[in-house]
């Protein structure tokens, strides 16, 4: 899979795949509590996400996901913060 998958062909927004994978990266290695995805662009989340074991708190929000890519989710993952992007359906559990 390419890194422009993960992305809207139609966004303004440049390619910042790089920088996804490197807050990632960096959130694994430090065993971060926190990890901010948002404005992005992001139209899929990097399957790497969930490896991200520590994080409590994901921020996705301004990104371009829908209800079905909400998927890879860090595991132990107790705040999702996914304003404004393209959801459908979800209701509260």
């Amino acid at each position: 899979m390419t890194h422009r998958s993960y992305f809207s062909s139609q966004s303004t927004v440049p390619n910042f795949y790089p920088v996804a994978e490197a807050r990632i990266k960096q959130a694994i290695l430090e065993n971060a509590k926190t990890l901010d995805l948002s404005k992005l662009g992001l139209k899929m989340l990097p399957p790497e996400l969930s490896e991200c074991v520590s994080v409590k708190t994901l921020d996705l929000s301004e990104n371009e996901l829908h209800s079905k890519d909400l998927i890879n989710l860090p595991p132990n993952l107790t705040v999702l913060k996914i304003n404004k992007n393209r959801l459908e359906g979800l209701q509260a559990g």
